[in-house]
This record gives structure tokens, sequence and C-alpha cells, in this order.
């Protein structure tokens, strides 16, 4: 992480602000809320790419989302906070009073205790008519699709007692319906869906083997898989330790659970509302999946698989030793759902061996066997980042792998570049599986810029298009596409009104009034 140096005689005084590397250097928060109407764009956007493109940032605790909407080839662009409890009480005090995510909750100012603690900066979908700005440990907030305005919170909350809302719920195209869950404070582990109306169902609850935190999941027809994390919680405040920590010395562990709890699959022997749990020795965790699916008793899932604590402000417990360098591949998993509770899985097989991550693929196959992964890597030869600091600041390249050959297609933007995580666009309703194309941010560090690429998944060599922001955005954590289809149609920047404008008035001509003329 590189530090912004102060000018000449700045270098001794005083500020209230805390230059940390959250404040400083490339990855300075951009505390910024405004809109751009038809951003410059290098290369022609085709027409078939038409929706919004949102993606959220974390910024000192909350959460900002920015939205590109693409029209006809043409590019709005907003940006906003999302104006939750935590937002609203720090701005109007105007200083912090939340600890960080890794600290005590004790360890939040006392006034605030009261205060719902979501950061909102995690993740954002648009469901059942709503965009959603989502984090981990708390519910979502509603904002308006197209002014990025803050309309509410929880609002399916009336239907289920959970204060909790995941940042990755999963979209089922087949059935409509979102899957989504919740974890209270590292025990109870509750899951349900949403439909297109916003009314849930299939509420379970589980409860895990030992408190724990579970950031994604794996989804088919009719199974769900809690990817849970090697997580030692401290809730309780116990003095001198975080309040989460990476335990080297827990197993890998998945808790799988029938999609209706009510109804398990017929044939199956699942009892209704049973869960099982399935590990393997190893130490580590599926971060982020890219699909799943079923075939026949198996349920087989991918998804990035380190080597070590993902994070490296995440502190470590146990009696393991780390390495010394995290290295994270994208695997394939599989659990046979006729093994009873306590079954240990079989190794890992390893897709992609150099450093990953983010992987997505075309969501129109989700629950469905699938043969393309889209993602982020990291490319060697591209710049000598340290990988032993931060594997996300590493991550240079974007890559489509075809599964059925093993070919590894990547896309490296240049020096000085960080890519962000990459987006999925079919080119029709009906087109071919990851026949469409590929959005995503690429962070220019050296000119402190940030690009959006478009890629045509039938070349994947060079850009169709570019989207060249005047401004530099904080790197993202997730973000998805939305069909111009499900919006209302409303404009993301609307065009300046043509009325209480000041004509210029010119010397009479022969035939021809002037406007004054004209409204005499």
């Amino acid at each position: 992480m590189t530090h912004a140096t102060p000018i000449k005689g700045a270098e001794k005084l005083p500020s209230r602000w805390a230059f940390t590397e959250d404040l400083a250097g490339y990855d300075m928060p951009i505390r910024l809320e405004g809109e751009i109407g038809d951003v410059i764009v290098r290369g022609t956007i085709p027409d078939c790419v038409d929706g919004t493109f949102y993606r959220v940032v974390p910024l000192g605790g909350h959460g900002v989302v920015s939205a590109f909407r693409i029209h006809k080839g043409r590019v709005d662009f907003k940006i906003r906070y999302v104006q939750n409890d935590r937002y609203k009480v720090e701005r109007q005090q105007r200083q912090s009073f939340f600890a960080s995510v890794l600290n005590n909750p004790l360890a939040d100012h006392p006034c605030v205790r009261a205060v719902m603690k979501q950061s909102s900066n995690t993740n954002v979908i648009y469901w059942a008519g709503r965009l959603l700005a989502l984090g981990e440990i708390g519910p979502p907030y509603a904002m308006d699709p197209d002014t990025l305005e803050t309309t509410g919170v929880d609002p399916f909350g009336n239907q289920i007692i959970t204060p909790a809302f995941t940042a990755h719920p999963k979209i089922d195209p087949h059935v409509d319906q979102l899957v989504t869950w919740g974890i209270l404070r590292g025990s109870d582990l509750v899951s349900y869906s949403i439909d297109r109306q916003g009314m849930v169902k299939n509420e379970h609850r589980i409860k895990p083997p030992r408190p724990t935190s579970c950031h994604d999941i794996a989804m088919t027809e009719n199974w769900v898989v809690f990817c849970t994390w090697p997580t030692q919680l401290n809730f309780d405040g116990k003095p001198g330790e975080p309040v989460a920590a990476w335990n080297m010395d827990l197993p890998l562990t998945f808790i799988v659970a029938p999609r209706r709890p009510d109804q398990p699959l017929a044939g199956s022997g699942w009892k209704p509302y049973e869960s099982r749990i399935y590990h393997h020795p190893v130490n580590s965790a599926i971060i982020h999946t890219a699909g799943a699916w079923e075939e026949g008793s198996k349920i087989f899932f991918e998804g990035t698989y380190p080597h070590d604590t993902i994070f490296p402000f995440w502190p470590r417990a146990g009696q393991r030793n780390a390495l010394k360098k995290t290295v994270v591949d994208l695997v394939r998993l599989e659990i046979d759902t006729n093994s009873p509770t306590d079954t240990q899985i079989p190794d890992p097989a390893v897709l992609v061996d150099i450093p990953n991550e983010f992987p997505r693929i075309d969501e129109r196959f989700f629950c469905k066997k699938y043969d393309f992964i889209f993602m982020n890597v990291y490319k060697p030869e591209s710049n000598g980042v340290d990988l032993t600091k931060h594997i996300f600041a590493g991550l240079n390249s974007t890559a489509m792998l075809d599964k059925r050959s093993g070919e590894l297609k990547i896309y490296s933007p240049g020096p000085n570049c960080r890519c962000q995580e990459p987006v999925f666009i079919p080119r029709s309703d009906d087109a071919p599986e990851a026949d469409g194309y590929i959005i995503f941010a690429v962070d220019r560090l050296d000119i402190n810029l940030t690009n959006v690429v478009i890629l045509d998944s039938r070349d994947f060599g060079d850009p169709v298009a570019v989207i060249e922001l005047p401004l530099r955005m904080r790197a993202q954590i997730h973000g998805n596409w939305v069909d111009a289809r499900e919006l209302n149609g409303r404009p993301l920047v609307a065009d300046p009104p043509l009325h209480n404008m000041v004509w210029r008035h010119g010397p009479s001509q022969p035939g021809i009034l002037t406007p004054v003329q004209q409204r005499a």
C-alpha cells in the first residue's frame, strides 16, 4: 500500500484525520456524491448491453453505491452513500463512533451502542423491485435504483425475526426465487427464500456445530451448502482478544440443508428440517463460490480456496504455522448427500492454480452444470505486487476459464492496473452459455483514474469499449448487472429542462420574427 506524501511544510501539521492505509495512497476514500451525464466512452458499446452496472465500495465503515447506466452506447454515472443509521449518526456528529469490525462491539462509543451497526458496504443487488445495499451483520437497506436515495431498512423484516441478511444471496432464475440467510452473533443460522413479490418462505433455523461465520453459499436445485469459515469469535468481550480471528487449527467445514426444509428431496432419506455437517481436515474455507449443480445424490460446487487467512488484517489463532504467503486456488468440491453427518469429503480438485478471486458465471446457469467461469487473477509478469500483504491488491488481470478444455484466457490491462470483480452480461436471452460481454472496473494506479472495461467473450483479447471516468473510485467489493427491462425506464441522470431559457436577441431580418416579436 502506498501513502500520499504531504506537500512541503505540511509533514508535521496536526490533523483530526488518522492517515492509515485506509485513508491514504491510491485507496484513499473518494468522499464524493454526484453524477455525470454522458461519460466518455472509447470504442462502441453494443446495443444489447442495456441496463445498469451497480457496485458498492467500503469507505471508512460506510457503503457507497455507484451506478453506470448504459443505453444505446451511452453511459450515465451516479454515486451516493448508503444513508443507513450508522452513516447518519457519524455524519451528523462529524466523527467516528464505531469500532473496527475486528474490534469488540463494546469498543464502540457508549452513545451509539443502541444504533444498528450495519455497514451496507459489501454487495448491492436488485430484487422484488428494490435496490438492496448489503453487509454481513444487519438487514438490507433499500435504495431507489434511479436516484440512489436510501428509502428504508429491512423491507422483508416483518416476515422473519432475524436482524441479519447475508451479503451473498443467490437468485435461482429457474424458479424466480432469492435464497438468503443470516447468522445471529455467530450462533443460529437462519436461511429462507424471497419471491419476486417480496414474500418470505422456506425459513430454516440451523444450529452450527460451533459459533462461526459464513460469507457465501453454494446453491443447487434442492440443496444449500453453507461455506463456513474457521473463525474464532469473541462476542463476550474477552480482554485482549479480537472479536474474530482465523483459527489455524479448525478444519474446512460445510453445513448442508434442503432448500425446502419442510419437504426435503423425495427419496433422499433426509428428515424435515434436518441439516448435516461435512468436513475436510485441511485448514481453509471457500471464500466465494462460482456455481453448483447436482449429479444423483452428489453436490458439486466450485470456489476460491485459500491456504491461509484470506485477509492480511485478520488475526490468526491456533497452533498451526501459517504459510509465508496467501495463495488462493480455484477448486471443485463434492459432497454426497447420502452420507451421514460428520462425514469427511474427498480432496478438492484444483481448476486454477494461480492466485485468483471473485469467480462469476453466466448466472442463467445457476443451479445447473456450467462450463465457463470468469474471475480476477494475479499475473506475475504484469507487475511486482507482494501477495504476502494482500491478494486483492495483486489482482491485475481478468480471466475466462473453459472447464472443458482447461484453457484459461487472460486479459491484462497493462502495468500499474488492478482489476475488480467481473460481471457477465448475456448477448441475448437465448444466447449459448458465456456468449456475451464481461464488464468490470480497472484501477489505473499510475494516473489515479478508474476505467470500466467491456470485453466480448468471443474474443477476450481487447476491449470492445472502455468507459473513462474523470476520477478514481475506490475498489469495490461486489457488484451486479441489472437488465433495463427490470427497471422502470427512468433516467439515472436527467436531461436539463428547456424551459426558462434566455434566447439571444439579434437584429430583425425581413420576414423573420424575433422571439420577442413572436410573443407580442
